[in-house]
């Protein structure tokens, strides 16, 4: 049973040692990926803001252009990061033999249902 045990642990060491080095080895893609996703929560969250009209009643300090000014300067960096990161996710599928997945998905499949959820949204 000890024998078992320590090929288990053996295993199971090799195992993380092997994630941590593929990590290490793709750390810029998986901080895209990150990158990514807080450009997108933002991008969710100014949407919001512009279905809300009481941000009309409160625009103390011209917050509304402040925010339109990020808006448009998210707007312009969101896709040309989505598109770097989709050529990086290539390579990185093409070295590894594996798909990235996010939540089940192939990452550009996820992308492109935030995409068309958010036009849904926009539609209703």
């Amino acid at each position: 049973m000890e024998a078992l045990d320590a090929e288990q642990k053996q295993l199971h060491v090799a195992y993380v040692a092997n994630k941590l080095l593929h990590y290490d080895s793709n750390q810029h893609v998986f901080e895209k990926v990150v990158e990514r996703e807080e450009m997108w929560k933002t991008f969710l969250a100014y949407e919001q803001a512009t279905s809300d009209p009481e941000r009309l009643l409160s625009n103390r300090g011209c917050r509304i252009v402040i925010e339109e000014k990020e808006r448009k300067l998210l707007m312009k960096k969101l896709p040309k990061t989505e598109k770097e990161l989709k050529s990086e996710i290539e390579s990185l599928e093409q070295r590894t033999g594996r798909e990235v997945r996010l939540s089940g998905k192939a990452y550009s499949v996820y992308i492109r249902q935030q995409w068309e959820w958010v036009k849904w949204l926009i539609l209703q």
